[in-house]
């Protein structure tokens, strides 16, 4: 081999890029409603509102495929929990770990909360969420 050459080895995994692998957890803080899965944003503005964050993030979502380029794989189911509204960051932490207790069938999750103390708790969480996956 001269000094020039470059050795590059690649591995690929195959990974499922199918839509329904991602099983996104949508989590409202606006009350309590049971967990659903929502193929069609019509169910969702039935459900929960055409003005509610819930619509709208799976609105964004699901709404992919009038992107240019258009993505390999668009978005096209999601799960909706509502949880009441949480005295406390840490509050919400804790309903997210006891529902995954006894729902442990999503990938990522996304909320409703925004604000500065709930972000800096999401690293602890994932640490726990990551754990309970490999389980």
């Amino acid at each position: 081999m001269s000094s020039k050459d470059v050795v590059v080895v690649v591995s690929l995994e195959q990974v499922d890029t199918s839509v329904d692998s991602l099983d996104i957890l949508l989590i409202s803080t606006a009350g309590e409603k049971a967990v659903k899965d929502y193929t069609a944003l019509e169910d969702i503005k039935t459900d929960w509102g055409e003005t509610s964050d819930m619509y709208k993030m799976a609105a964004q979502m699901m709404g992919q495929g009038k992107a240019k380029p258009t993505p390999a794989s668009l978005i096209k189911k999601v799960r909706i929990v509502g949880f009441a509204e949480p005295e406390s960051a840490s509050a919400l932490v804790t309903a997210i770990k006891t529902f995954q207790e006894t729902d442990n069938g999503w990938y990522l999750f996304l909320t409703d909360k925004a604000e500065d103390d709930y972000i800096k708790l999401w690293p602890s969480l994932r640490r726990t969420v990551s754990q309970a996956r490999r389980s």
